[in-house]
């Protein structure tokens, strides 16, 4: 495999020297085009005409003044609106290059794209350009609005039409390359012939855009379209690669006996982007359409593999025989997610190989992306096709591989990373892969188990009953039975097994191989790190406390799924005081900000937002009118790595979730808040009654008064305050059988202040606080 995948690398490589050095393009006649009518001297039309009638290389370069009357100033565009067909390339080595306006013209007036536009609206039925022989190169044209084809290389004549490079076009788009002006039938056709022909490139100046046009991107139908290249194109996007402008039909269309064709390679300038067509992003439609190669291409996402660009049908549909998707080589994996039908489809062939592929995740292989249908699915009559090593098929919406049918046999699944199936990782349905019976384990440590003599077995770990992990091989003796003595990361293991034809059976049941985990952490003040003691832990019904030292542990967890929640009450009136209701009231009115975990302190009436409702209710709990918040909760426990801020404080959670136990889990910290402590000044109780210094002093004087007995009497209490005043807490005692307290008003002074008074039994306590001292 590596010997040819060599070969023809190096055929690639003679291919460009072919292009580069082949002698006809050092002796080339140049034909300019000076203008943007249809017909005529310095016309494009007459350019080609002139080149075409003569034997030999020639070039056609366009030099337009930007006083023609078909240049859009604000694009940066000269556009040519053919009023027929153009004339057709029938002579070798012509070099059409549009890129070389900006060389004449002396900046390059269309930083998006290319500057000469040629608009089909007017042409007829026909399609914008038709080559008909070899060594010719397409570069730097915007081709839109034809009724036929954008370009079109053609062979069915007997015309020899190898080794032609299309590179750098916009076909389908405008010339920003962000609204959809396709052609009516696919943007880029070779048909009947074409061989050795490379569209694309690994720069991005040689990048085709091919989008927007009324059936596929690129094609490649018939017998002997054989080893073109398909490299570096942006199919179904934007300019950008990040944005939708999808094909009607498929991004790539390969069918009717084209063989050998690659599309995509190794580089990362040779990947293609097949992202946001109508159905799917490659077609291969027949199965005599063979040993075509799909290599490092984004299918379904855009150019950064981490966003979603559907399309609308598979990622990738194949019946074609010989099919590599991905390969054995570093870099070969296609990235194949988001789609809106199956991951991969594959029908009626054989022989076909699906490696190191990335299946409904983003590029990373972390964050799902998942293919609306199932990640691989075989069937129709397909027969001794191998899926694996290296695939890594997740989050499918359905099974992760089915294979399907009677006839559907033979074929291997092997070493891949299947888990997280909204159904089963491997179905064999209807007689698929003649449902060979999953193995039976029977026992860990050693893995031992039965199942068909003689038979390979691939070992697996994984979080439920797939095979997220692929472990190692064993073989089953001549009885069926097999061991192996190595050590799973689990938490389940699972098995297959493959017989001598290569059929490859379901998942076995999952065996757990752990029994118990650990989890332990510490819960500190979110202020001060502060250790809180007595905080209760339940995990799903075990239970746990925080020691002095604020730890806890639980050691014998069985595995499973759990909430890890804590717990804890009291230990507020330690911590909050009218200080922190005046902390709120200057946040309102926006002299102070507040960090995310202050707050979830201030927020005591568990609405999601800081209001001056807020600073009363704790007014009121400072005063002694309630005993606890409309929040309901004394304490929040926000776990320490959760990414919490000013914007998403009210979402944080109150817990961790273990989906599941998977190993022993340390470090599962959090940290308390007590609702209404916004100063963040509680401390442990062994700490809880340290002296506290304050600057600042306040003299009381009760005015002088006389009065009768049953008469109404106002006392003047009056403050001589030196330092900052943003809040008090003032208890007045009286006797109660001789007066009787009626009302209480705040002087002018006080104007700025919210005021809570409570009496109860000789007792009046003022509560007060402002924003301002």
């Amino acid at each position: 495999m590596r010997n040819k995948n060599f070969i023809q690398r190096t055929i690639l490589v003679l291919f460009f020297m072919l292009l580069v050095w082949h002698p006809v393009f050092l002796f080339s006649d140049t034909f300019t085009v000076e203008n943007t009518m249809d017909t005529g001297a310095g016309s494009l039309r007459q350019a080609m005409t002139d080149a075409d009638s003569r034997a030999g290389a020639d070039t056609i370069v366009f030099n337009i003044p930007v006083t023609d009357s078909n240049y859009n100033a604000t694009l940066g565009v000269w556009t040519i609106r053919p009023n027929s067909a153009l004339p057709e390339l029938t002579t070798d080595s012509t070099f059409i290059n549009g890129g070389s306006q900006s060389l004449f013209i002396g900046i390059d007036t269309n930083p998006a794209g290319p500057e000469i536009e040629l608009d089909g609206s007017n042409a007829g039925t026909c399609e914008g350009l038709l080559i008909k022989s070899s060594y010719n190169s397409i570069r730097g044209l915007v081709i839109n609005r034809f009724e036929q084809f954008g370009i079109h290389l053609f062979g069915g004549q007997g015309d020899v039409v190898n080794y032609n490079i299309v590179a750098g076009n916009f076909v389908g788009t405008d010339a920003t390359g962000t609204t959809d002006m396709g052609n009516g039938f696919s943007g880029i056709l070779l048909y009947s012939g074409p061989k050795h022909n490379n569209i694309g490139g690994t720069s991005p100046e040689e990048r085709n855009l091919v989008s927007g046009n009324g059936w596929s991107g690129i094609e490649l139908q018939g017998s002997n379209v054989d080893s073109n290249l398909v490299i570096g194109n942006y199919i179904g996007t934007d300019v950008t690669g990040t944005e939708n402008l999808g094909n009607d039909h498929n991004g790539v269309n390969i069918w009717s006996f084209a063989k050998y064709n690659i599309i995509g390679g190794t580089l990362p300038g040779e990947r293609n982007i097949i992202s946001g067509n109508g159905w799917s992003g490659v077609s291969i439609g027949h199965h005599r359409s063979s040993n075509n190669k799909i290599i490092n291409n984004y299918i379904g996402m855009d150019v950064n593999g981490t966003s979603a660009l559907p399309n609308g049908a598979n990622g990738i549909g194949f019946g074609g025989d010989s099919t590599i998707v991905g390969g054995e080589l570093v870099g070969s994996g296609n990235l194949i997610s988001s789609n809106s039908g199956c991951g991969i489809e594959i029908g009626g062939c054989r022989g076909s190989i699906i490696a190191q592929n990335i299946i409904g995740l983003d590029i990373s292989g972390t964050i799902a992306f998942p293919n609306r249908n199932k990640g691989i699915f075989v069937w129709n009559g397909a027969v001794n096709n191998t899926i694996g090593p290296e695939n890594l098929i997740h989050f499918s919406k359905a099974d992760g591989i089915t294979i399907d049918g009677t006839g559907t046999i033979g074929n291997m699944i092997t070493q891949n990373s299947i888990t997280e199936s909204d159904s089963m990782g491997i179905n064999n349905v209807d007689g698929g892969n003649n449902e060979i019976p999953p193995p039976l384990i029977l026992g860990i440590y050693p893995i031992t188990g039965t199942t068909v003599p003689n038979a390979r077995v691939e070992i697996f770990s994984d979080i439920s009953d797939e095979g997220r992990v692929f472990e190692d091989v064993v073989f089953s003796d001549g009885a069926g039975n097999f061991t192996w003595a190595g050590t799973p990361e689990g938490p389940f293991v699972t098995a297959t097994v493959m017989d001598a034809d290569s059929n490859t059976s379901e998942f076995s049941a999952p065996v757990l191989t752990l029994l118990n985990y650990s989890v332990s952490g510490n819960i500190n003040y979110y202020s001060s790190s502060n250790p809180v003691q007595g905080v209760n832990l339940n995990l799903n019904g075990l239970s746990a406390i925080t020691d002095l030292a604020g730890e806890f542990s639980f050691p014998e967890v069985p595995a499973g799924s759990y909430d890890l929640i804590p717990d804890k009450t009291g230990e507020l009136a330690t911590s909050i005081s009218a200080f922190d209701a005046s902390k709120i009231l200057q946040y309102n009115v926006g002299l102070i900000g507040f960090n995310p975990y202050e707050l979830i302190a201030a927020d005591v009436t568990g609405n999601d937002a800081i209001t001056a409702y807020d600073a009363a209710f704790i007014l009121q709990y400072v005063a002694g009118i309630i005993t606890e918040f409309p929040v309901a909760a004394d304490w929040f426990f926000v776990p320490v790595d959760y990414p919490i801020n000013e914007t998403n404080w009210y979402l944080a959670p109150n817990f961790i979730s273990y989906s599941p136990l998977s190993a022993n889990e340390t470090d599962q910290n959090f940290y308390g808040i007590i609702h209404g402590d916004v100063t963040g000044n509680w401390l442990p109780m062994n700490l809880a009654f340290q002296q506290k210094n304050y600057t600042g002093t306040a003299t009381l004087k009760f005015g002088e008064i006389r009065s009768t007995r049953g008469q109404d009497i106002s006392v003047p209490l009056m403050a001589n305050v030196n330092g900052e005043f943003l809040s008090a807490v003032v208890d007045i005692c009286f006797n109660e059988t001789q007066l009787k307290l009626k009302n209480i008003s705040p002087g002018d002074k006080l104007g700025g202040y919210t005021v809570v008074q409570n009496c109860v039994e000789g007792k009046l306590k003022i509560v007060l606080a402002g924003f301002e001292s």
